[in-house]
């Protein structure tokens, strides 16, 4: 099993893996993913600006897919009720769109992509 970049092909099998998880976050009662968002049109762009990636098997099969970037989050520039502990200038990484396929989970793949996007942080920080 990898992490690598996701690709233009890739985005039927993504968007299946979204589409549970949207399908999976209802039956929660959680009302996130539940007006359309994430669309292929999202993840085009992800994957257009080198942010979209996904955990594949040994046979190339999609397992889950994230979103990761080190630019700046818009959003994040104010904080309802409380203040950030780092400043604008700081390097920070914003992790979106983060789904993992039905039968795969519970096998420590979010931890895999959260391992590894904290290693690009990491790189990128301290300039390994």
């Amino acid at each position: 099993m990898k992490i690598r970049l996701s690709k233009i092909e890739d985005i039927p099998e993504i968007m299946i893996i979204i589409n549970d998880a949207k399908t999976y976050l209802a039956s929660l009662k959680i009302d996130q993913w539940q007006n359309g968002y994430p669309n292929a049109e999202q993840v085009e762009n992800d994957i257009n600006n080198g942010e979209s990636y996904v955990v594949v098997n040994d046979e190339n099969q999609i397992m889950a897919t994230s979103m990761f970037t080190l630019r700046k989050e818009p959003t994040y520039k104010e904080v309802i009720d409380g203040n950030w502990v780092i400043s604008e200038d700081d390097i920070y990484g914003v992790i979106h769109r983060m789904a993992i396929k039905k039968e795969h989970r519970k096998l420590g793949l979010a931890t895999l992509l959260f391992d590894e996007f904290h290693q690009q942080l990491k790189k990128k920080t301290y300039k390994v």
